[in-house]
C-alpha cells in the first residue's frame, strides 16, 4: 500500500483546527470566511458543509468535510460542527469537536488508513480584523492516532499514536494575493508510540516509544491566491514559501525489536535538539543540532552491550532551488563532537590498549558559489537519469573547516578554489580549478607505531608510508606534517613544490 504525498498536507489542515490579541473587531462570519479561505488552498472544491445558521451572536456551521482527491488516494476529513461565538468585546470564540476522523483510501482498492484527531480541552479565541486575524489557542492534549491500516483487504495489527500535552500558542492569518500564515506553539511534553509487525508473516514486531519535554514549534508559510500547485516543479515558483523549525529538551526513545524469536533493544537519549529550515523559489536552507546524545544497545545478536555518547551532532546545508542568473550561495557542514564508546567496544578494537581512547571529533564545512542551469526538480531528475546534461556550474569552493581528531592523530585543513567553467579540457570535463589548500597532520608517526605494535600494519608497509608522506609534506613540529596543495592557472597540481600534474 502507498499513500499519496498530498496526505502529508493534512498536518497543515489540522493545524487550522486548533488555531495576542489585537485592537480592532472581528465577527463570527469573518472568522468562518478566513477558515474557508485557508482550507481552500488545497483546492476550491475540497470543502463541503451541511448547513450554516446565525442565531444571535452565534454562527453554527454543521457537517464540515474536506475531500482531497488525486491520482492515487482519496482523503476525507470529517470535521463535524464548528461554532463561532462573538464574545461582545470584538473577539470570537471557536468551539470544535473533541475528536474527528481522517480516512484515506487508495483509488486502486489496495488499502487505506483511518486516523483520529483528538483535541482535549481545546480553546480558541480570535481577535484582530479581516486583514489580520490572530488565533490564541490552548489545549490540554492534541493527538493523532492511527486506528486502522489495511493492505489488500487485510488489517494490519499496528498501533501509531503521537500527542502533545499542555499546549498553547498563536496562529496568525493574513489573507491576500499572497496569503501569509504562521504559528508558534509551545508544549510541556510530546509522546509517541509506534508498534508494528514485521516479516513475511507479520510474526516479528518493532516497537518505538519516546517522549520529549519543553517542545516549541514555529512555522510560517505564504500561499499564492491560486492555491498550491500539484506539479513539483512549480510548487515553489508559484509563490509558496516555507519557514519553520522546532526545539525540545530532555528527549528519549526506546526501540524494541523481535526477529525470529531473538530480541534487540536500543535506547536513545538527547539533552536537547533543534532544527530550522527555510524553503523558497530560489533557496533551500537547513540546520540542525543535537546535544548530549547517548546510545545503548543490547540484543541476542550482539556479543556484549554497546554504549556510546556524543557531545554534539550538527549538520547544515544551503543551495539554490531554481534556475539562477547569477552565482548563488551553497554549502554543507557536518559536526560530530567528542564521540566516546564503551570500554567493552575498545577491548574488542584495541585489546592491548595500544591506542589513545580519547573522544573522537569530526568537523567539516564547505561553502561556495554555484549557478543552477535549470529548475531544482529538473536538475535532480537529470542527475538521477545520468544523461550527461550538466545541471549546475560551480564558481568557487572554500574548505572553511576540516578537523578530524581520532585515536591520537589530528588532521586539520583549509583552502579556497575558484573554477573556470569555460575550460573543461584541463581536468577531463571538469571546470578548471585554481587555488590552494593547506593540511596539517599531527601524531601520524605515533599512530603508525601503535598500528605496527598491534600487528595491523606490517613494518615494511609502515616504512613505505612514511617515505611517501615525506615526499609531499614537510615537518613543521614534533610529529607534525604540513602540506600545501596548489592548482595554478595552467592547470598544474603542485604539493609542497612537487608537481603531480
Amino acid at each position: 500500500m502507498s499513500l499519496s504525498p498530498r496526505f502529508t498536507t493534512l498536518v497543515g489542515a489540522s493545524a487550522l483546527m486548533i488555531g495576542s490579541s489585537a485592537s480592532a473587531d472581528v465577527t463570527a462570519a469573518q472568522v468562518w470566511e478566513d477558515w474557508q479561505r485557508s482550507l481552500a488552498i488545497y483546492g476550491e472544491d475540497t470543502i463541503s458543509i451541511g448547513s450554516t445558521s446565525m442565531i444571535g451572536d452565534t454562527l453554527t456551521v454543521s457537517d464540515v468535510t474536506m475531500r482531497l482527491v488525486d491520482e492515487t488516494t482519496t482523503t476525507i476529513i470529517d470535521m463535524g460542527d464548528m461554532v463561532f461565538t462573538e464574545a461582545g468585546d470584538g473577539t470570537v470564540d471557536v468551539t470544535l469537536p473533541e475528536q474527528y476522523p481522517i480516512i484515506a483510501t487508495n483509488e486502486d482498492g489496495s488499502g487505506g488508513v483511518r486516523m483520529t484527531v483528538t483535541q482535549g480541552g481545546l480553546t480558541t479565541k480570535v481577535s484582530g480584523d479581516p486583514s489580520r486575524l490572530v488565533y490564541d489557542i490552548s489545549a490540554e492534549r492534541y493527538a493523532f492516532s492511527m486506528d486502522e491500516i489495511t493492505v489488500d483487504d487485510t488489517t494490519i495489527d499496528m498501533d501509531v499514536r503521537i500527542g502533545v500535552n499542555d499546549m498553547s500558542g498563536t496562529y496568525i492569518s493574513e489573507p491576500g494575493d499572497i496569503g501569509v500564515y504562521g504559528y508558534i506553539l509551545d508544549a510541556g511534553s510530546l509522546d509517541f508510540v509506534v508498534d508494528t509487525p514485521e516479516g513475511e508473516n507479520n510474526q516479528d514486531r518493532v516497537t518505538v516509544v519516546g517522549q520529549a519535554s519543553n517542545l516549541s514549534i514555529n512555522f510560517d508559510y505564504t500561499v499564492p491566491a491560486g492555491g498550491i500547485s500539484e506539479n513539483p516543479a512549480e510548487l515553489f515558483s508559484s509563490g509558496l514559501t516555507l519557514n519553520g523549525g522546532y526545539a525540545y529538551d530532555g528527549a528519549d526513545m526506546t526501540i524494541d525489536m523481535v526477529s525470529d524469536g531473538a530480541s534487540f533493544s536500543t535506547k536513545l537519549g538527547l539533552a536537547n535538539s533543534a532544527q530550522q529550515y527555510d524553503i523558497s523559489d530560489n533557496m533551500l536552507r537547513y540546520s540542525g543540532e543535537s546535544n548530549g546524545v547517548s546510545i545503548d544497545a543490547t540484543g541476542a545478536s550482539l556479543p556484549f552491550p554497546i554504549a556510546m555518547t556524543l557531545a554534539a551532532f550538527s549538520s547544515s546545508f544551503v543551495m539554490p532551488m531554481g534556475e539562477t542568473d547569477e552565482p548563488a550561495d551553497f554549502g554543507i557542514s557536518l559536526g560530530i563532537e567528542d564521540l566516546q564508546v564503551s570500554d567493552m567496544i575498545w577491548s574488542m578494537l584495541d585489546p592491548t590498549n595500544a591506542l589513545p581512547h580519547d573522544p573522537a571529533t569530526l568537523l567539516f564545512e564547505l561553502s561556495g558559489k554555484m549557478r543552477l542551469l535549470m529548475d531544482g526538480a529538473l536538475a535532480q531528475e537529470q542527475l538521477l537519469e545520468n544523461d550527461g546534461a550538466v545541471p549546475a556550474e560551480v564558481y568557487s569552493l572554500d574548505l572553511d573547516t576540516l578537523k578530524l581528531d581520532i585515536i591520537g592523530a589530528l588532521l586539520t585543513g583549509e583552502g579556497s578554489f575558484t573554477f573556470d567553467n569555460s575550460d573543461l579540457d584541463s581536468f577531463d570535463g571538469m571546470p578548471r580549478p585554481e587555488g590552494t589548500a593547506t593540511f596539517t597532520l599531527t601524531g601520524l608517526n605515533a599512530l603508525i607505531d601503535n598500528l605496527v605494535s598491534m600487528g595491523l600494519v606490517p613494518a615494511d608497509q609502515a616504512m613505505m608510508g612514511r617515505m611517501m608522506t615525506g615526499m609531499f609534506a614537510r615537518s613543521t613540529g614534533d610529529d607534525e606534517l604540513t602540506t600545501t596543495v596548489e592548482i595554478n592557472g595552467q592547470g598544474h597540481v603542485i604539493a609542497n613544490g612537487q608537481r603531480l600534474q
